[in-house]
């Protein structure tokens, strides 16, 4: 044997005793072969449960523990279903491989909508799900010298609360839901979010602000003098009228069959054609105010739409 070889075994190490293969008995290779084994399977009856379908247990409550009765309740794109006088309502046909949608309305609680995977409960389970007396935020929007500011929009990043500052800059914003929410507002290019934790069933105040940071400076400003007011002097003939700011064209009363949709953000006359599995054509014919931008609407802006099956089965239209 050549002395490099004889150097090579020396320096070299030799693998541990658990990944020496070759020197596994039989009885270690047929041990690994079964956990291997079961492994596989249990993997197999894992998927093989969650692709079944199954029943779920509904139980829609209020914040006190009492059973919300005749509340709506959505499945995807599935029809309209209502809970018993206790609260309860039995789902059939769930499937387990994918997450659902879930949506559940009440006229005086504030809408559950998030998504939920069926796979993650046993067939027969119950799922509780709490629903809120309406939460209210209310506030006044400020430049950052103090100066009230009218006009500012302000909605959250999710649902469909809308309100716009008055002239003394005070706003308020009915029907949010309770926890940490992102909160939009702005005017013109100057867009803000902020995150704004809302109480369940009360009243929240904030202080907002709008605008650059002002810039101090030693340069005194100077008040202008009063200029003289000019005397008007009477003139033959008819005085002519004051033309009215040109304005958006109001929305249409909406017509029998139709119903009015609240732009929020985002919304197009596209968008609102595919939720509601309307004709795009006649959308846009009840709506020749946003012709000239379909695809902007702003937040807060009154869209008539028809009546479709999906209207219906969500509570728009009777």
């Amino acid at each position: 044997m050549l002395p490099g070889m004889q150097s090579y075994r020396r320096i070299s190490k030799r693998p541990s005793g658990l990944f020496r293969f070759r020197e596994w008995s039989p009885r270690a290779w047929i041990a690994v072969t079964i956990l291997i084994v079961i492994a596989v399977l249990l993997s197999i009856y894992v998927s093989y449960l969650r692709s079944q379908d199954r029943t779920l247990a509904l139980q829609v409550t209020d914040s006190g523990g009492n059973g919300v009765a005749l509340a709506r309740v959505y499945l995807d794109e599935g029809p309209r279903l209502l809970t018993d006088n206790n609260g309860g309502l039995l789902i059939e046909g769930v499937p387990g491989m994918r997450e659902i949608q879930l949506r559940i309305e009440h006229s005086d609680y504030v809408i559950f909508d998030e998504r939920i995977d069926p796979g993650q409960f046993n067939s027969g389970q119950t799922v509780a799900v709490t629903l809120y007396k309406p939460s209210r935020l209310v506030g006044i929007v400020t430049d950052r010298e103090g100066v009230p500011i009218e006009g500012v929009d302000l909605h959250f990043e999710q649902g469909s609360s809308y309100a716009r500052s008055a002239a003394d800059g005070t706003f308020s914003i009915e029907n949010v839901a309770q926890g940490e929410r992102i909160l939009i507002y702005g005017r013109g290019e100057e867009i803000v979010e902020l995150s704004v934790t809302i109480d369940p069933e009360s009243v929240t105040e904030i202080e907002l602000a709008l605008g650059p940071e002002p810039v101090a400076t030693a340069t005194p400003r100077p008040t202008p003098s009063p200029s003289p007011t000019p005397s008007v002097e009477p003139s033959i003939g008819p005085t002519p009228s004051s033309q009215p700011s040109p304005t958006a064209p109001p929305t249409p009363p909406p017509a029998e069959g139709t119903f009015v949709y609240r732009a929020v953000s985002g919304d197009s006359l596209t968008g609102i054609a595919r939720q509601f599995n309307a004709p795009y054509s006649e959308i846009y014919q009840l709506n020749p105010q946003y012709h000239d931008n379909p695809d902007f609407l702003p937040i807060g802006g009154e869209v008539v739409v028809p009546c479709t099956q999906i209207a219906i089965q969500r509570g728009y239209c009777n």
